[in-house]
């Protein structure tokens, strides 16, 4: 997967973009003030798993969602 400068290019087609590439299970790092962030899907098993792969985590490590609304929590 190529990394992508957010300051260059539309950011409307880097968003979309994004959000096609997180639907088709990947993980996404990205930068935040002092580190990263990993971005999957919440709702695929593959792309949680990925992303405690991609971390290192032990087995049982939970992760932080965010989520859109509590509707999407329930």
């Amino acid at each position: 997967m190529p990394r992508i400068d957010l300051k260059q290019g539309e950011q409307k087609k880097h968003v979309a973009r994004a959000l096609k590439e997180l639907r088709d299970g990947y993980v996404i790092v990205a930068p935040l003030e002092h580190g990263y962030v990993y971005l999957a899907d919440a709702f695929s098993p593959y792309s949680v798993r990925a992303m405690h792969v991609l971390r290192k985590d032990a087995d049982g490590i939970a992760s932080q969602v965010l989520a859109h609304s509590a509707q999407t929590v329930a």
